[in-house]
């Protein structure tokens, strides 16, 4: 690919989720020929969503096709990679089958998508049952993997069932062996000579049944009827929900091969999560649902909810929801939110301290946004907390969950609700907490410093903290970073600062300190014009942080590049803080469209941000937003434009105009 073919997909890529769903294929048939940008080399990468979904609905079978043999691109962790990337092209694929299964047209794709190594059990089910089933048997029966034969027995085909009877017992569970076996016998002589010369052994059949097929055959003496009645009874051990969760629970270690049985056909099965919230399914085995069986948000969520004692060996013990939890996070399933307030019993909380993870501390505003009306009262209930609600369910309760003697509160919960609280919070909530528990609190690092202090004056004096006051309230002139004191490197919020003054220093070309300037950037009164000016001494982590001051953050905005000292950093890492800012409320999706600048920095990636600022960028559009014409100038403008996105569609929209 050229670089200019390179910038003009990087583009597509851009502002595909700003366009009327209805407007993408024509923008791609106007712009590329036809062709779906990006989906020309191998391994080239996770499509965006509101491509996929224009192409689903109002694409062509060539579209169709380029979508579904995109492939996703390899993961490089060994232990419980984000999935994200994988999930998401799992979906795809789903909605593609969705779209042709039921139509004859469509063949090459449906097999395509049938045969692809990332199709899950869920979606090859539903192939099997349409129009293209009969083909897949003709191409398929004989196939060496098993994960695509066994969703055609549905299709009744004998060479389908013979080869399940055939497998290994270790690759076909015993109700799909006792589905083919009465699907042989049941059917024409063939079927029953066939069965009598399949090479079954002990490897490919248990016991029981293979005894039974026995005295079925002629092959043992017995009761055929009772032989009969046993392989009906075992082809239909997954009729009821509890069979099916039996099912998945027995299989820790080898999920795939038990999810590719029809366990959970209907993914909102209430029974499964019900029983899950008594006995809870092991992480892993939680992740293979979501994977295997495309789980929707509403039912990712339910398996955030656990048991108050779980044994570690089976269930989402400590270490099993950690992972568990994390990988959820990673793979951008949940968001921080979702998994703060979802997650039960709430002491599971205590391992996603917003110290122990850099996803987590990326995410802090949204926790703190969320804890924001709580009181002292119910952060100390939630922390003593032993049963099986969530944290919002407590953050709602007027009283202990239970008559029972309150046990101590958990330090570790404990210090994740108070870094997200305010300081006020902090030192009311301390005052509930018995000399031992502040003592417990005092000794574990606390992510806010204003917590932090607070907790060690609780634990070394035993009690309630004071207020940080300035220890001068006259107004405190501004100095250089040579002049201040060692030990004094940051400019504490209170300090009075004398900002005409360093706005004239740093316009003169004078030399300023990295510590300074982040503690500056961070002060409540600081101008836009200063912060804009500061960010070039800016030499910490590239990290974008709701809790900057709204001028900091219009700055932000405005330089990306000068923040994280390149533009290819830029586009690397602010997305994501961008996208957080936005779902915060700290700045607005106008914002994003009228102050971000150069408009390529302003991909706000998938997620209620991206829905806010694409619906931000066609308001401002207005009736042009639907004009073909206008987003393939847009597109050609894209990677050299230095203006905003508004400057930019408005540009686009007056040269097509005229």
């Amino acid at each position: 690919m050229t670089q200019q073919a390179d910038a003009e997909v990087r583009a597509f890529r851009a502002l595909v989720e700003m366009m009327p769903r209805h407007v993408v294929v024509p923008v791609i048939d106007r712009a590329f020929g036809g062709a779906v940008p990006g989906t020309d080399v191998p391994e080239g990468g996770l499509l965006p969503g509101a491509l996929v979904e224009a192409v689903v609905a109002h694409g062509r079978g060539e579209h169709l096709a380029a979508v579904a043999r995109l492939r996703t691109p390899v993961q490089h962790s060994t232990v419980w990679p984000a999935d994200r990337p994988r999930h998401l092209r799992r979906l795809a694929l789903h909605r593609i089958a969705e779209r042709v299964a039921a139509d004859p047209a469509h063949a090459d794709v449906a097999r395509a998508v049938y045969v692809d190594r990332e199709a899950a059990p869920r979606t090859r089910r539903l192939l099997a049952r349409g129009v293209h089933a009969p083909a897949f048997v003709e191409h398929l029966h004989d196939s060496v993997s098993v994960d695509l034969v066994r969703p055609l027995l549905a299709t009744g085909d004998h060479r389908i069932a013979l080869r399940l009877v055939e497998a290994s017992k270790h690759e076909v569970t015993d109700h799909e062996k006792a589905r083919a076996i009465l699907l042989l016998l049941g059917g024409s002589n063939e079927g029953v000579a066939a069965l009598r010369a399949a090479p079954v052994s002990h490897g490919s059949l248990r016991r029981p049944i293979r005894r039974r097929l026995d005295v079925l055959l002629g092959r043992r003496a017995g009761d055929p009827d009772e032989a009969l009645a046993v392989l009906r009874q075992y082809s239909t051990l997954l009729d009821s929900p509890g069979a099916r969760f039996a099912l998945v629970r027995s299989h820790p270690r080898h999920v795939r091969m038990a999810l590719h049985a029809p366990v959970a056909d209907d993914p909102h099965d209430t029974e499964l999560i019900r029983r899950h919230r008594t006995r809870p399914l092991a992480g892993a085995v939680c992740r293979s649902l979501i994977l295997e069986e495309l789980c929707p948000p509403a039912t990712v969520l339910a398996l955030l909810r656990n048991a108050p004692d779980t044994p570690a060996e089976f269930g989402q013990g400590k270490a099993h929801f950690g992972q568990f939890a994390q990988w959820l996070l990673d793979s951008e399933l949940v968001t921080p939110a979702e998994l703060l307030l979802h997650s039960a019993p709430v002491r599971l909380l205590a391992l996603l301290s917003p110290g122990s993870s850099s996803a987590k501390e990326q995410h802090v505003g949204v926790l703190h946004r969320l804890l924001s009306g709580a009181t002292a009262a119910q952060l100390v209930a939630a922390a003593r907390d032993t049963g099986t609600r969530t944290l919002a369910e407590l953050l709602t309760a007027e009283g202990p969950g239970s008559g029972q003697p309150e046990p101590a509160a958990d330090p570790a919960l404990l210090q994740l609700l108070l870094a997200l609280s305010e300081p006020a919070r902090v030192a009311d909530t301390l005052t509930l907490l018995t000399p031992d528990e502040a003592v417990d609190l005092g000794r574990r690092h606390t992510a806010r410093p204003e917590a932090a202090l607070a907790v060690t004056r609780t634990a070394e004096r035993r009690r309630p903290p004071v207020a940080v006051a300035a220890q001068d309230d006259a107004p405190r002139p501004w100095v250089s970073a040579v002049d201040r004191p060692p030990g004094a490197w940051f400019v504490k919020p209170h300090e009075n600062v004398d900002w005409d003054e360093l706005t004239s220093h740093l316009r003169s070309g004078g030399a300023f300190d990295a510590h300074t300037a982040r503690s500056l950037l961070v002060h409540p009164d600081v101008p836009e014009a200063a912060a804009r000016l500061l960010l070039k001494y800016y030499r910490s982590r590239p990290e974008v942080s709701p809790q900057w001051p709204y001028p900091t953050l219009r700055a932000a905005l405005r330089r990306p590049a000068a923040l994280y000292h390149s533009e290819d950093a830029a586009r690397l890492w602010f997305p994501r803080p961008l996208a957080e800012l936005v779902d915060t409320g700290r700045v607005s999706a106008a914002d994003v469209v009228q102050l971000v600048a150069p408009a390529r920095l302003a991909a706000v990636r998938e997620g209620p941000a991206s829905t806010a600022v694409a619906t931000a960028a066609r308001e401002h559009l207005g009736p042009a937003a639907d004009d073909v014409e206008v987003w393939v100038v847009a597109l050609n403008l894209h990677q050299e434009f230095a203006g905003t996105l508004a400057e930019l569609f408005t540009t686009a929209a007056t040269a097509v105009r005229g």
